[in-house]
């Protein structure tokens, strides 16, 4: 992903590391911080990245599970594993 895909206002949510909030869905008004590991790695795997907000989405799902994979501390549906 570079910079020219985004709206300067929607990369700069990514590139600031500011918290990202889900926008549809189940965890809807939730920050990517709080959403269970699953979720995430769903929405990066499967959702399609046809508005720019879903892009900005999607990679934060993907950031946020790469974190979560790198230090081995997920996130289930009932708090930290």
């Amino acid at each position: 992903m570079t910079k020219e895909k985004l709206p300067i206002n929607l990369f700069h949510l990514i590139v600031k590391g500011e918290e990202v909030t889900m926008l549809w869905g189940k965890f809807k008004g939730k920050r990517i911080s709080e959403i269970p590991s699953s979720y995430l790695k769903y929405v990066a795997e499967n959702w399609e990245e046809d508005t720019p907000q879903k892009k900005v989405i999607v990679i934060a799902c993907d950031e946020e599970w790469q974190y979560r994979e790198k230090y081995n501390c997920h996130i289930d549906d009932w708090g930290v594993k």
